[in-house]
């Protein structure tokens, strides 16, 4: 692979590694996390597991913020969660049925056009692939959104940086995740939509980065050698054409 103003030339990935949000699903929930934990939950739902002096959608933003200020470190609501219930509560209040009700009120996926139809046609070609997602859930919440959405039988793990403790655009969140695929890094895609977290991150791990971004805009750094796919239609024509060494 060479780097610099020519082009690439990358043969067919050993393994592909996905991000979860704006890549596999869409949220068409506009605006940050902590505003929507803020605005979006109502303080009196979760008083039966928390108690009566802790609001709860405040306290829980306050402690993300606090984490996001130190670097490249996760939250994890579902660890906050277990650290905060009342003893004694309602035991339908347990944390992974409150974590999963806050990702509900705060998130709404939907598949990306073509994504199924093009995940089946790489899981058919018996491609490793896992998800690798910034998310303040755990794992196993994340798989059950994509298999209600998505096509999680194609996908042999989920990691979510909410259990792994550093988010993306950190390279050892993509190293464990090809270590799990015991795949070469420099033969392994890493397909996402955010040029600092996606494209920055999976580059600084050694992993081709392939960039599914519609806007027809040049990227922040050019130098960067990258794949580019406006969307998951043209994301399995880049792989259909990497047979036949395609350049970009």
């Amino acid at each position: 692979m060479k780097k610099g103003k020519e082009k690439i030339v990358a043969k067919r990935p050993e393994a592909i590694l996905f991000d979860l949000g704006g890549t596999l699903l869409h949220d068409r929930v506009s605006g940050g996390l902590s505003a929507r934990l803020r605005s979006r939950l109502e303080r009196q739902a979760f008083v039966p597991f928390v108690g009566e002096d802790l609001n709860l959608p405040q306290a829980l933003a306050d402690a993300m913020d606090a984490v996001y200020r130190d670097g490249l470190r996760e939250f994890h609501v579902k660890k906050w969660l277990e650290d905060h219930l009342s003893a004694g509560s309602d035991p339908e209040g347990s944390p992974e049925d409150l974590e999963r009700c806050i990702r509900t009120e705060i998130i709404d996926y939907a598949p990306p056009e073509d994504a199924r139809r093009v995940l089946q046609e790489f899981h058919d070609l018996k491609l490793p692939m896992g998800v690798v997602s910034n998310s303040i859930f755990s794992s196993d919440l994340l798989r059950s959104d994509i298999r209600e959405l998505s096509l999680v039988e194609a996908f042999r793990f989920v990691v979510s940086s909410a259990e792994f403790g550093l988010r993306k655009p950190h390279p050892a969140i993509f190293r464990d995740a090809v270590e799990k695929l015991g795949a070469n890094p420099a033969a392994t895609w890493y397909v996402g939509d955010l040029w600092e977290n996606d494209v920055v991150g999976a580059t600084s791990a050694g992993l081709i980065p392939v960039w599914l971004n519609a806007d027809v805009t040049a990227p922040p750094l050019a130098s960067i050698p990258h794949l580019r796919a406006g969307n998951w239609a043209e994301l399995g024509k880049l792989l259909g054409e990497k047979g036949s060494n395609a350049k970009c």
